[in-house]
């Protein structure tokens, strides 16, 4: 974030007189300054932007090395309503799962809502997710694997594939 620099302005009244002294960057004080009402404070600084991970885009968080395969989604009826099954196989290509790092397994709506679960992760396998309330107008879906930080937020993604229907 870059930082805002503002010029000072130090005023100090004398208790001898009634003469003002003041200080500017660049200026040396001056001792024969009429006394006047002080100049307005500098503008604010602009507030500091910030973005929520979960919804920051894709390019700014790290790849991971992970590649997908058979991406599936499958509507279901239940007696609550449409629910959205999806599934997709994958497989780390260059390493292994980090020892400690937490996954999830995503699932992006065409119109960008994202839904995801934490899930183990081996060297490669398989991931299921099930989402309720969605249905399959809200395709085309697309699936990726995360990895969350310790507020299980995303901080690092997988190339995403698209999730095909029956």
């Amino acid at each position: 974030m870059p930082r805002v620099q503002t010029n000072v302005c130090l005023f100090l009244l004398s208790l001898s007189s009634s003469s003002v002294f003041g200080c500017d960057a660049g200026q040396s004080p001056s001792t024969s300054a009429p006394a006047a009402s002080p100049p307005p404070p500098p503008p604010p600084a602009p507030p500091a932007a910030s973005i929520d991970e979960a919804s920051a885009p894709v390019a700014h968080w790290k790849q991971l090395d992970i590649q997908l395969a058979t991406g599936v989604s499958l509507p279901q009826t239940t007696v609550d309503g449409t629910i959205m099954s999806f599934s997709v196989d994958y497989e780390f290509s260059a390493a292994s799962p980090a020892p400690n790092a937490r996954y999830a397994f995503m699932v992006r709506r065409q119109d960008g809502e994202a839904y995801f679960q934490e899930q183990p992760l081996g060297q490669q396998g398989n991931l299921m997710l099930v989402v309720p309330n969605w249905r399959p107008d809200d395709g085309p879906f697309h699936g990726s694997i995360v990895q969350l930080d310790a507020r299980q937020q995303p901080i690092a993604e997988s190339e995403a594939i698209e999730l095909t229907g029956p």
